[in-house]
């Protein structure tokens, strides 16, 4: 008889795998360093985290992550290794992409172009890169995250689709019209309305997690929970997980939340472990 694991369950369970990272370092290949695309003098890179064993045309599922800290700074690869290496443990193969940060001339709807490029570029070369291209999740942290989901709402014309066919959003930038940041760098352009994941929810998103902290002052707890709900009545999937005292991307409550994210590690680690179990129940992660 098959047995069913719970969420909560699993998540109890990689805590431990998540604990203790120098016991799976060795389950991990050197990173491999590939480009995607020229936009203007930039030149697009992606870092690419395999498992131990990794073959081209493998069929493994994928996870992107994509950082963010206010559209105008994030972007390189780099600075979210920790989590590609991490999944790279548990049999999947980590993809950090590099895009452009809102700066001068580049807005928000150029950081956007540059995620649905990086996604499309994997999933057209999913063979060379030996994964599954139905399974390519992402893994987006705050502004990040509405890079995430502009693929998955805005994926323009062309093929392949840089839709996800998952979603793992850390207190994730989804009430546009509500966020004072965004509009002085969109400009005349659009309206941060017509941009706003809020704004555009409907049936057939993918599967969504979001970790939201109870007193988030940049990305408030009120807006992941009535995106959530909106989801949940058209018929996705959505689940979120609300942590107490903290704010932004863990940071304790009480600790300024809307400079550089300073995490309780404890809480991070805990919301790895159900970011997991969310990919596992997805059937990403055995």
């Amino acid at each position: 008889m098959k047995t069913h694991w719970s969420i909560a369950t699993i998540a109890t369970l990689l805590v431990a795998l998540i604990a203790a990272p120098a016991a799976v370092a060795s389950d991990v290949t050197a990173p491999v360093v590939q480009y995607f695309a020229k936009r203007g003098g930039t030149t697009l890179k992606a870092v690419v985290h395999r498992p131990d064993g990794w073959k081209p045309r493998a069929m493994l599922p994928a996870v992107v992550i994509l950082d963010g800290l206010g559209w105008t700074v994030g972007g390189e690869p780099e600075s979210l290794e920790a989590y590609a290496k991490h999944y790279a443990t548990l049999g999947m193969v980590g993809i950090c992409p590099q895009y452009r940060p809102a700066k001068g001339t580049i807005t928000p709807l150029d950081s956007m172009a540059d995620a649905r490029d990086a996604i499309r570029w994997i999933r057209a070369n999913s063979f060379a890169l030996g994964i599954d291209p139905k399974r390519i999740a992402v893994h987006a942290l705050s502004t990040g995250a509405h890079l995430a989901l502009s693929a998955a709402m805005f994926p323009g014309k062309g093929a392949p689709s840089p839709a996800p066919n998952a979603l793992i959003l850390y207190s994730p930038a989804l009430d546009l019209e509500n966020d004072s940041r965004i509009q002085p760098l969109l400009g005349d352009k659009v309206s941060a309305a017509e941009i706003s994941p809020m704004a555009h929810v409907r049936e057939g998103l993918p599967p969504t997690f979001i970790v939201q902290g109870d007193v988030d002052t940049v990305t408030p707890h009120p807006g992941a929970k009535a995106f959530c709900t909106e989801m949940t009545e058209v018929g996705n999937r959505c689940e979120l997980q609300t942590y107490m005292y903290v704010g932004h991307l863990f940071t304790p409550k009480g600790v300024p939340d809307d400079k550089t994210p300073k995490p309780n590690p404890k809480v991070e680690e805990a919301a790895l472990a159900k970011a997991d179990a969310f990919l596992m129940s997805l059937g990403y992660i055995e």
